[in-house]
């Protein structure tokens, strides 16, 4: 039987502030997520919104010792540095909206 979450894989990496993270990330994008993006403005919001769909989990906890979810509301949270070691994986998908919302 063939299913389509069969092509999406998942990687471990760790962000370089956080030396101890375990973030798993999706090697792929839905064409989904794509599309949500097609009404978002702006670089960096784009860049929120798809990494916060391709972080699949994460070890970082809150106040109280439990899990953070993956939500926009905590990937907003992270430095620049680690959200841009995220975006390396979704660079080129951040690239073709860029190109399709100038030829539109």
């Amino acid at each position: 039987m063939v299913k389509i979450s069969d092509s999406f894989s998942t990687v471990s990496i760790s962000l370089p502030s956080y030396k101890d993270s375990e973030v798993i990330i999706s090697t792929k994008i839905a064409v989904k997520d794509v599309i949500d993006t097609e009404e978002i403005k702006g670089d960096m919001n784009i860049a929120v919104n798809l990494a916060s769909r391709m972080i699949k989990s994460w070890n970082f906890k809150d106040d109280e010792g439990n899990n953070l979810p993956v939500e926009k509301k905590y990937v907003e949270q992270l430095p620049t540095d680690d959200l841009e070691f995220v975006l390396e994986a979704i660079k080129p998908y951040i690239k073709k909206k860029q190109n399709l919302d100038k030829t539109t």
